[in-house]
């Protein structure tokens, strides 16, 4: 059997809103993200939602909440799977890391930057409450370490915020980071007859907006 890889996209134009992030930023993340998952030897399928329903590639359910559709996603999967990695599509996921993912046997999870994860693999449905998991998403990598025995992979920083992205493409190792860095706005230039720098509209600070996955 072929393990298979979940890419959790939620919905990417209401979360670059909430985020602040350039139109179409997480869109163009998911589709590099899906580049780099399709050349893996895996099944990859693509999990979103609207206000209506959540799908997991072709398969439609009524949108739920995140820890339902963890556990709907998991469940779909292992019907013809042994192995299903959850892979959050806020994060510029380095392929070989859910490589590691998918040559484990044992549970593993990839921490994220704020408390959450990014990544986790699984040879078998968890028989623990999902919903309850992820109730406070900035503990949810402990809280899901206190239901069951984990192997940590390394910790990857997920895209909350305009300074997470900036944070994040600062070093552009890797193809993904330096097209995540096109995206985003330039910082404005000195104004030279002040010294002081261009009059700029600043966004609203939002709310911190859940992540596509945790």
């Amino acid at each position: 059997m072929r393990p298979a890889i979940v890419l959790f996209c939620g919905n990417p134009a209401r979360d670059e809103q909430q985020k602040n992030l350039p139109p179409r930023f997480l869109s163009r993340l998911h589709d590099a993200l899906l580049r780099d998952l399709r050349a893996l030897d895996a099944d990859v399928y693509v999990a979103r939602h609207d206000e209506r329903e959540f799908r997991v590639g072709d398969a439609a359910w009524p949108v739920a909440t995140l820890g339902t559709q963890i556990e709907t996603a998991l469940r779909f999967c292992f019907r013809s799977h042994d192995r299903v990695v959850i892979v959050a599509g806020d994060a510029a996921i380095d392929p070989a890391i859910v490589q590691k993912a998918l040559d484990a046997n044992e549970t593993v999870i990839a921490e994220s930057g704020d408390g959450g994860f990014a990544l986790a693999g699984f040879s078998a449905p968890p028989d623990i409450d999902w919903n309850a998991v992820v109730a406070d998403r900035t503990h949810a990598a402990q809280s899901l370490r206190e239901r069951m025995p984990v192997q940590e992979l390394p910790r990857i920083d997920d895209i909350d915020t305009l300074e997470d992205a900036r944070r994040v493409v600062r070093t552009r190792t890797s193809p993904l980071l330096r097209l995540l860095a096109t995206l985003l706005p330039t910082a404005q230039p000195r104004n030279r007859a002040t010294a002081q720098p261009t009059t700029e509209v600043t966004p609203h600070t939002p709310t911190r907006a859940p992540p596509a996955l945790v």
